[in-house]
């Protein structure tokens, strides 16, 4: 069976690191090590990991310097041993049997190099909703199908696939470096595919994120098909309904607020710019 190495990119995650840590503990046996990159943490994080490295050896914390996903998602892909990568987020929680399904898939379809899953929201007004809506797109896709673009929350790697395309991935802050894999995948003709067995519960928090704030958030994807030749009129038009309709539901998301009542930590990658189009 193949070996798996799930990594966490974490920022001031303190309020939400243990249960995304307790979840994968749940699935310890088909896991084979924790890899946690700290991108300089100041709340408490790396103590809430110490503290779970005392109960178990599978955790591993790391420390990457230079701010930016990316920079913590590679150094982490790098330290890993495992022959998966596994790459999801610090509120990310995975369900029973993600594990499993992960290593199994890749395992038993060795035409894919990639895989990611179905992501359900947690402590949002639309969780309900978001809930059924998803489970009848699912019941239409199937188990399994191939996509150009995979979510970082839910994802994992074959390390041969990503040795493939790590020199031609970027190191951009400005753009989303989950979809530019997917798409360093694509031009080499590494198939990526999702599994609607690989399911996993995100928060629902980005909800909070001011519409500025958003709007750079969105176009940041639009910047990674940009630096792929794959831009056009379309991917503008849904970059802004995207927006619009995330502007629409913010004043309830606030009003609401979630567990943590705080938005994402901000970084250098997500400062707020000019709500413009094109």
């Amino acid at each position: 069976m193949l070996e798996l190495s799930v990594v966490i990119p974490v920022l001031d995650e303190v309020d939400y690191l243990g249960p995304c840590l307790d979840h994968l503990l749940d699935q310890e046996g088909d896991i084979d090590e924790i890899i946690v990159v700290d991108n300089g943490s100041s709340d408490g994080t790396c103590e809430l990991v110490e503290s779970y490295r005392e109960r178990t050896d599978k955790i591993v914390l790391i420390h990457e310097a230079k701010r930016g996903v990316v920079h913590a998602r590679n150094a982490g892909f790098e330290r890993a041993s495992g022959d998966v990568l596994g790459r999801i987020d610090a509120d990310t929680r995975v369900r029973p049997g993600w594990a499993r399904s992960v290593k199994s898939f890749l395992q038993n379809d060795p035409s894919y190099a990639a895989v990611a899953g179905t992501a359900y929201l947690y402590e949002s007004p639309w969780a309900s909703a978001q809930h059924k809506l998803h489970d009848r797109e699912v019941a239409q896709w199937g188990p399994v199908r191939s996509m150009v673009a995979a979510s970082g929350n839910n994802f994992a790697i074959r390390r041969s696939a990503w040795e493939a395309v790590r020199d031609s991935a970027s190191c951009r802050v400005d753009l989303h470096e989950d979809i530019d894999l997917s798409l360093c995948l694509r031009a080499k003709e590494l198939p990526l595919a999702q599994y609607t067995e690989m399911r996993v519960e995100l928060s629902g928090r980005r909800g909070i994120t001011s519409p500025a704030r958003y709007y750079f958030y969105a176009r940041a994807g639009y910047r990674a098909y940009k630096r792929h030749g794959l831009e056009s009129a379309t991917l503008r038009r849904v970059v802004f309904v995207d927006w619009l309709m995330h502007s629409l539901r913010w004043p309830v998301c606030r009003l609401v607020g979630t567990g943590a009542s705080r938005p994402l930590p901000v970084r250098q990658d997500q400062q707020p710019q000019p709500v413009t189009v094109g």
